[in-house]
């Protein structure tokens, strides 16, 4: 019985590590993401907030990539993004 709380309590532990992990994911693992999700065509609001809260943190290659991403959207996904931007008072 004591083995098994043991390991309850260790898998907890374990559970609360990785989510703390996944907390702190990089910039370019965030921009992987929203690439991603361009490239399956799985867009939403929340895909453009994420990308447009990067803008003042992207620097040296995050930079490049954030730009080829906003390049992929007007391609791939105007409509989506136009709507973002629409919904947001933005200029196009």
């Amino acid at each position: 019985m004591k083995q098994i709380i043991i390991l309850i309590i260790s898998l907890i532990n374990l559970i609360s590590c990785n989510s703390q992990v996944s907390k702190t994911i990089s910039n370019f693992e965030k921009l992987n993401l929203i690439q991603n999700e361009i490239e399956n065509n799985s867009t939403n609001e929340k895909t453009y907030k994420s990308l447009d809260s990067l803008k003042n943190v992207t620097d040296g290659a995050d930079a490049e990539l954030y730009i080829e991403i906003y390049k992929n959207a007007i391609i791939y996904d105007t409509e989506e993004l136009l709507k973002f931007l629409n919904n947001n008072n933005k200029k196009n």
